[in-house]
């Protein structure tokens, strides 16, 4: 049963510990909750994936627990998706690039060598993701950060 899921609780499969809750995925014409996304480095390289909440079986306060095994969460869609920017560097106003400028996949390497490590979040269409300290626009302004979400 579902009573209440916080982010950076705990994931946990049949089979053991997963990852971290990272955020909750809203549907913004329901406003009911879709997904979660969950990160667990060894498994997926730092990358998030997209849990649909249908997999779900019980919360606590600490704990989200899923009706799959661990090797399952492989398979379902990513939430986010890293990739590098090349920064102009180069003399005159010309970019270092390939072949002259060897492409690194480690990720602590690839500002050092000229590139910029972006992250973009592969939210469905028509769905909003929440993650706990985002920014809260009202129509006039700024009024603070996400720090509970709460979906009656």
């Amino acid at each position: 049963m579902i009573t209440s899921i916080s982010i950076g609780s705990k994931v946990i499969c049949s089979d053991g510990p997963a990852g971290t809750l990272t955020a909750v995925i809203v549907d913004r014409t329901s406003h009911s909750l879709t997904h979660i996304a969950i990160v667990e480095k060894s498994l997926f390289h730092g990358e998030e994936r997209l849990v649909p909440i249908s997999r779900v079986t019980n919360t606590t306060r600490d704990a989200v627990y899923l009706d799959c095994i661990i090797k399952d969460l492989e398979k379902l869609d990513p939430f986010t998706r890293t990739h590098y920017l090349e920064i102009d560097q180069g003399a005159d106003g010309y970019a270092y690039s390939p072949p002259y400028m060897t492409t690194y996949t480690d990720m602590t390497m690839a500002p050092d060598m000229g590139y910029l490590t972006v992250q973009d979040q592969l939210v469905p269409e028509g769905e909003v993701a929440v993650n706990r300290g985002m920014m809260v626009e009202a129509l006039d302004g700024y009024v603070g950060q996400v720090g509970e979400l709460i979906i009656d």
